[in-house]
This record gives C-alpha cells, structure tokens and sequence, in this order.
C-alpha cells in the first residue's frame, strides 16, 4: 500500500509539472491584420440589478471604436432593466445598447436569441457580474484575422482575497484555467467560461447552436464549444490566457453558493460522452486516493505514517509551484500558506461537489433544477 501511493504521489507530481511547463508568463497572440469585422457584445442577465452599473461601465470604457451590445433579460424578477434603462437614459452611451427579453426560459434561450439578434460577425459574450479590461474586445478578436479560427475562449479570475474563502476561489480558478490552457494546446478542449467567450455567429448558426442540450441549464460555454470543435476542427478553437484578456468575475459569498455552482457545472456529466465522463472522474478518484493516505499510518504504522507525510508534502509544493505561476502571471497576492490549506480541503470540496452533482439538485439565480 505504501509503494502504491508513493508512485501515485509521483505520478501527480509528474503530470502537474508537465501542465505547469505549458503555462507561460505572457501569452500574446500574433496577428497578419487588424480585424474588421463588425463585433456584438452579448450579456444574458437575470436578477442583477446590483451588478449591472458596474458591467455597464466597464463595456463604456472598452478602447474599441464600434460596438453593438445586447442586454438579454432571462426573465429578471428584480428591477433589472429598470437599472440598465436608467443607465443609459442618465449618460450618453459610447456604444450602441439595446436591451431585448428573451423569448425561452435559462441562459441558451437568451444567448440563441442574442445571436440571432446581433448584428456583429463575431460575437462577444461575457456575464452580468464580470469586470472587463479596457483592451477585452481588441484582445479577443485578434485571432479573428485568421479565417480559419472559429472561436477563442479567455481566462475568467475571480477579483476578490480579502479572506480565505475568496482566497481559495482564486486558486480553484488557476487550476481550471491551468487544465483549460494544456487541454486546448493539445487540441482537445475540455472546458471554458461563458463569461469570456468569442466566436463567429456564422460558426454558431452552422452547428445550430444549443440545439440537443438545450434543457441542460449548464453548458452554453462548453457544449457549443465541443460542437464548434467537431464541425471545424481543434485546430479553429483557441485560448489566450494572457492578462489583457482577463475578464474579473464576482467571488461567491459562502460555501452553499459556490457547492451549488459547481455542482450546476458538474451535473452535465450526464450528457457528454462516455470517453469525455471517464476521463472527467480521474481527478475526482484522485481525490478519492488522497483522503485515502489517512488510513497508512492504521495499515502500516510508522513507514505508513511516513509515506502520509511524504506524499502530502509532494502535494503542497507541486501545486504551490505550478499553480502559483498561473496567479502570479494574474498579479494576485497569495501566499503559500494559503496554497496549503487548499490543497488540504480540496479533496473532500471535490467529492462533495462531485456526488451533488450525481445527486442533480441545486439552486441558482432563483431557480431550482432536480
């Protein structure tokens, strides 16, 4: 039993250095020619009254000459577009706005009519509680100058650490961004965020956008993502995690919110692939194994004992190392002592997550989902 979690050990040092080798500090993406290309901007929001002035100056304070942004109300049960209303009648836009009710109920319903809405060639999508960099849009849309590139996902960072807590959400985020990142180099796209999203409405039109998962109330980032893929190929999907193309998000306030929301991430499981789901359970039996090396020291006694304390010393430097460069190349303050309480509690805050999701049941934006 010791040998085999000792090479277990080993093995999660081994495949963290190799994912922390494809993280660089800057990314910059290249481009032949400036895009020119008309751009859409689409925002689904539902009850976010208290965010909106926020995420409407961001978008007011963009350094990109033209814009089309769509504000696409989900059925908001608070004074939503009463706040964007008075917005925009209290200022003088920089961009045009237009504020539309989706016709179908959840995020696709009102993402599918943005689209069909928009009038831009590439469409831009980012959530209600976002704040966005001033080059964002300039960013994004680089890879566009190349024909062949359908879509390109960004990086998503929660912006607050003031506390543990918020601390930990960060250090989540660098992880995911991290397996983001390796995934989409080797041409195999696990995941992104809809809060920074770019792609051609054409491409979304030519795979009939949400259609086969549109009652799935997650994925409107990852299924249209895995469509585009398979109808263009790896090669026309990109990522760019450098910082200008960072898009900061709201940090959740307490542990039942941020379980229900990556149990809504994780609860897709069901219809993805069978390939896609095994390889998808390899972290959670990870986990699985480390909560397993309390037991050594039972079975084993003081060479067990040992080999807890060895492996788990392995755990909290390599992620320390590795995920420390993806924070750093964010400019975010953490310091290791944080990096080791949540390597210390992550893996029950995975299993946790993974059999609610197994469950299905969570709450969000008002709504309960069975």
């Amino acid at each position: 039993m010791v040998i085999f979690y000792l090479s277990i050990g080993f093995v999660y040092v081994f495949v963290l250095f190799f994912f922390g080798g494809k993280w660089k500090k800057t990314a910059v993406f290249e481009i032949a020619s400036p895009i020119d290309q008309k751009v859409s901007i689409l925002i689904p929001f539902r009850n976010e009254e208290k965010n909106l002035p926020v995420i409407f100056h961001s978008i007011e304070n963009l350094n990109f000459l033209q814009l089309e942004v769509l504000w696409i109300d989900d059925h908001s049960e608070d004074d939503s577009a009463l706040v964007l209303e008075k917005l925009l009648d209290n200022s003088i836009p920089t961009f045009v706005h237009k504020i539309i009710q989706s016709h179908g109920r959840g995020k696709k319903s009102a993402l599918k009519y943005g689209v069909e809405a928009a009038t831009g060639e590439v469409i831009l999508t980012t959530d209600a509680d976002c704040i966005l960099r001033e080059s964002w849009v300039t960013e994004m849309i680089k890879p566009f100058s190349d024909p062949q590139i359908q879509f390109a996902a960004g990086p998503v960072m929660t912006r607050d650490n003031a506390s543990f807590f918020q601390r930990f959400q960060q250090i989540e985020w660098a992880s995911i961004l991290l397996v983001t990142k390796v995934a989409f180099e080797n041409q195999s796209p696990l995941m992104c965020s809809g809060a920074n999203l770019a792609y051609r409405k054409e491409a979304f039109l030519s795979v009939n956008g949400y259609l086969g998962n549109e009652e799935i109330l997650s994925g409107d980032d990852e299924f249209l993502m895995k469509k585009i893929a398979a109808f263009y190929g790896a090669k026309a999907l990109v990522y760019l995690e450098g910082l200008k193309n960072l898009v900061f998000t709201n940090s959740l306030s307490n542990w039942s919110e941020l379980y229900s929301q990556r149990i809504r991430w994780a609860s897709k499981w069901r219809s993805h692939s069978l390939i896609h789901s095994v390889f998808s359970s390899v972290p959670v039996f990870y986990q699985l194994l480390w909560v397993g090396t309390i037991f050594l020291p039972l079975f084993e006694g003081k060479l067990g004992l040992l080999a807890l304390f060895v492996v788990w010393i392995l755990k909290f430097c390599v992620e320390y190392y590795v995920l420390k460069k993806v924070t750093d190349s964010y400019y975010l303050s953490l310091k290791f002592v944080d990096f080791c309480i949540t390597s210390l509690i992550h893996p029950i805050y995975v299993l946790r997550s993974a059999f609610g999701a197994i469950k299905g049941r969570f709450e969000w934006k008002g709504r309960s989902v069975n």
